[in-house]
């Protein structure tokens, strides 16, 4: 029949005229190494680390977070965020469990420019503590798949202008005040921003930010823990508020705490 040599399946790649190569189908082009980061929470408020890649990349990674400390109700949950809008995939409370529990999750996606990952932490103590988080994986090189939605899914993006009064102990700190969707309750609550958007981690080789983070409280709380802090019940460093305190008494010539 004309067949004289046995078939080697490593000549696929070998053959002169071949099309069919590995550059054109990769998996990925640049390996993510661990990358780890920690920051402390304040008394009774939120925590948030997004991750984003760079225009037209597309990335795998394995994510590990959790918030340290004894807890009570605290809890950590993972987002999918387009810059607008979040949508909670999986959470973590420490409520009704026994001992030093810490809430924590585990997750693997697949993050782009577009849609990219936020890490909440939401803080239910009176006393500062620690958000810590890492990751690895891969720069993909696929082409991503687009899909659409048949049934419409209500959008609530997660920050707006407060549409609730603002408190006169709040005067001339008004840019720092937002409303911000929490899925526990399916409202919006008003929060001041004790930073927003820091940007602690960039891409060496094109400059693009790739992780930011902002820290809140809701202005209601606040408000209850300073008046608990004026009269001794809790301690000012031990929750954390201390150091904002400072900035912006400095900056802004405010003290909160003369106001109440």
């Amino acid at each position: 029949m004309g067949y004289t040599k046995s078939f080697d399946p490593a000549d696929v790649w070998k053959y002169a005229t071949r099309t069919l190569t590995q550059s054109q189908f990769p998996f990925w082009t640049e390996v993510i190494t661990q990358q780890y980061h920690s920051h402390s929470v304040s008394g009774d408020s939120s925590y948030t680390v997004s991750i984003q890649p760079p225009t037209d990349e597309t990335w795998l990674l394995f994510i590990d977070f959790f918030l340290n400390g004894s807890n009570e109700d605290s809890y950590v949950q993972y987002r999918q965020y387009d810059g607008t809008n979040t949508y909670a995939h999986n959470q973590h409370y420490t409520m009704g469990h026994y001992g030093d529990v810490k809430p924590h999750l585990n997750v693997i996606k697949i993050l782009t420019h577009s849609l990219y990952a936020q890490l909440y932490y939401k803080n239910t103590t009176s006393s500062n503590r620690t958000a810590n988080y890492g990751y690895a994986g891969f720069k993909l090189g696929t082409k991503k798949a687009e899909f659409e939605n048949l049934e419409e899914i209500e959008i609530r993006p997660y920050e707006r202008d407060t549409k609730y009064k603002i408190r006169s102990e709040f005067d001339g700190l008004e840019d720092l005040i937002k409303d911000v969707y929490d899925n526990t309750v399916d409202d919006y609550k008003q929060v001041l921003y004790f930073y927003k958007d820091k940007t602690i981690r960039k891409d060496k080789k094109t400059g693009h930010i790739i992780e930011k983070v902002s820290s809140y409280i809701e202005t209601d709380k606040l408000i209850e823990n300073l008046e608990k802090i004026k009269t001794g019940e809790l301690d000012l460093e031990r929750t954390g508020y201390k150091v904002w305190f400072e900035q912006i008494k400095k900056e802004r010539g405010i003290d909160l705490l003369v106001r109440l």
